[in-house]
């Protein structure tokens, strides 16, 4: 490789490496400012995650912490929520469906009027002596009597706890009697709030039937709830929480395996909240509901705007409930994006431009610098070989001169010295000719003059010179019909000639140089025929390059601007020179004139 071409190459190599320099940082920058705007988003979301939680937990909070506290305080507690423990549904209350049927024999039991001694030692045949005891005070109207044994009932249940089917006939057997009109305290509290003894509670007939349902079996569940709700109308006790109970009693919650930890959203309906000692609390999802609550607070904040919105993203029915679940359709972001995207895509536009701009900023400065180079060199050589090429024929006038002179003084033959001077002479002057018009045809510019005459007399004139000046054996063939009129500078068009003749006895292949000249009226154009050497078809452009030196014809003297310079005239005028055939018998050229 030359040195140019390395330095070219290097350069090229710089300019890409800078280029991708230049891209790498882009591309950083760009990431940069993105994974800000995800750091933004993913704060954001763990905001919103963690506001989330918190009102959950509060909305936890309002339920008591240990499950033995929300069984005894059910009726202050709806049941919307779920305790599990160990994977067990403890609350709401679930109703036995295995256990055997034993209401109706217990109810057949306390309809028998019997009494302790027939059961001795046995507390339940004590509760039905005294749940007997009560129904008959009470039927007799004595109240005295009636507060005495219903203290004693009282008492018997608060000291002993029985089966819960028996705990539940006892109340129910003194509810249902059609006989006896109880009081709407006593019913009501028998039925729903029990009362308040010295130790401990006496439990009612709802808390013995929610408490204990998973061990009474559904059939009798059925049958203690026509009896419970017939004597709820008959007394006219509101039993609604109780009711509210009652409808989630065959209904119990199916959950598939437990998680140990964490939140989790179930059939998009359910938050399972699983605590550490397996127990797990579940309540209603309402997620809409709450992410919008979120979204006000975010908004109330100033941490999304008035367009922005909380949404959730759930496609599966067992799912850890964390930040993934949370998708914040946030506008500025979606903005800030594509600024990024749209500015990162113009500076990566802009340098490209920049790096091609460059390059071919590099590419016409280094053209220039070579335009510069050769055309210094060109000038250089253009020096030389017009010194050289002047020097000899000079030189060569002089010696002849001076031969001539000594051989006239000495009354010898002048031989062809003068015909030699005269070519010499007529060389010299075709040099100078060519040069001095070169140059005015690149100065004038516009201003040269234009004549018009006839082309066949022109020819004439200039190939009689040819004939006079001997320079050899010429032989010329004219085809130029009279009175063919063309306009063009006289003295250029008959350099022009010249060029090609001298070109045509320069370049000879045979002792007689023949030369042909037709016109051509269709294409309005002069042909030149001549018998020389030839042009190699190579080389039909080149030889019009100016100092351009065929590497055949190098041995002759020239300095190699005639043909660039008759070209350049014709162009000046509208026409042009070229060639339109060359070998070893001649070469044909087509002078073409411009149109009037």
């Amino acid at each position: 490789m030359k040195p140019s071409g390395i330095q070219n190459a290097g350069a090229l190599l710089l300019v890409l490496l800078i280029g991708a320099l230049l891209a790498v940082l882009l591309v950083n920058e760009y990431r940069a400012n993105t994974a800000l705007i995800e750091q933004n988003q993913r704060l954001l979301k763990s905001t919103a995650y963690k506001t989330l939680n918190l009102f959950i937990e509060e909305q936890l909070s309002t339920y008591p912490r240990e499950l033995n506290t929300l069984k005894n305080q059910w009726k202050a507690f709806s049941p919307d929520i779920y305790w599990f423990n160990q994977g067990q549904q403890m609350y709401p209350f679930v109703a036995g469906s295995d256990m055997e049927s034993i209401f109706e024999q217990m109810w057949s039991d306390y309809a028998d009027d019997g009494g302790p001694s027939e059961h001795a030692g046995s507390e339940d045949a004590t509760r039905r002596f005294l749940t007997l005891q009560v129904l008959s005070a009470a039927r007799a109207g004595d109240q005295d009597l009636l507060r005495e044994n219903l203290g004693k009932f009282l008492t018997h249940k608060e000291n002993y706890s029985l089966l819960p089917v028996e705990e539940i006939v006892s109340w129910l057997v003194l509810l249902a009697a059609d006989d006896v009109s109880w009081s709407d305290e006593f019913a009501g509290n028998a039925l729903i709030k029990g009362w308040q003894g010295g130790r401990q509670t006496i439990a009612s007939v709802a808390d013995s039937f929610l408490l204990n349902s998973n061990s009474i079996s559904a059939h009798d569940l059925q049958l203690m709830q026509a009896y419970i709700t017939r004597a709820a109308k008959r007394h006219d006790v509101s039993i609604a929480p109780f009711q509210q109970y009652l409808d989630r009693l065959y209904q119990p919650l199916q959950l598939p395996d437990f998680p140990d930890q964490g939140i989790w959203l179930l059939d998009e309906q359910w938050l399972v909240i699983a605590r550490d000692n397996k127990q797990h609390i579940v309540i209603p999802a309402e997620l809409e509901k709450r992410i919008a609550r979120v979204e006000e607070l975010l908004k109330h904040q100033g941490l999304l705007n008035s367009d922005d919105q909380l949404t959730t993203s759930v496609n599966t029915n067992w799912l850890s409930l964390d930040e993934s679940t949370i998708s914040i359709n946030k506008i500025s972001w979606e903005q800030a994006l594509q600024r990024q995207r749209y500015f990162f895509l113009l500076k990566l536009l802009l340098l490209a431009v920049l790096l091609v701009l460059a390059v071919i900023a590099g590419y016409a400065v280094r053209q220039r610098i070579r335009r510069k180079q050769a055309f210094i060199r060109m000038q250089e050589d253009f020096i030389n070989l017009i010194s050289h090429e002047l020097k000899t024929p000079l030189a060569s006038i002089r010696i002849m001169s001076e031969t001539l002179d000594k051989r006239l003084q000495q009354n010898l033959e002048p031989r062809d010295y003068t015909r030699r001077i005269i070519a010499e002479s007529d060389r010299l002057q075709m040099m100078v000719s060519n040069i001095l018009s070169y140059n005015q045809l690149g100065e004038a510019r516009d201003s040269l003059s234009s004549d018009q005459f006839d082309l066949l007399d022109v020819i004439t004139e200039t190939t009689d010179d040819f004939e006079e000046a001997g320079t050899g054996q010429l032989e010329f063939r004219l085809n130029i019909p009279e009175n063919t009129c063309i306009s063009i500078n006289r003295l250029l068009f008959v350099l022009v000639i010249r060029n090609l003749i001298s070109n045509a006895i320069k370049y000879k292949a045979h002792a007689i140089v023949k030369v042909n000249l037709e016109y051509e009226a269709e294409s309005h154009s002069l042909i030149v025929r001549d018998n020389g050497i030839g042009i190699p078809d190579n080389e039909w452009e080149q030889v019009f390059e100016k100092f351009y030196r065929s590497p055949q014809t190098s041995r002759q003297k020239g300095i190699g601007l005639g043909l660039s310079l008759s070209r350049a005239i014709m162009r000046k005028y509208g026409g042009d020179l070229k060639v339109l055939g060359s070998d070893s018998h001649g070469t044909h050229w087509q002078i073409q004139f411009g149109r009037a």
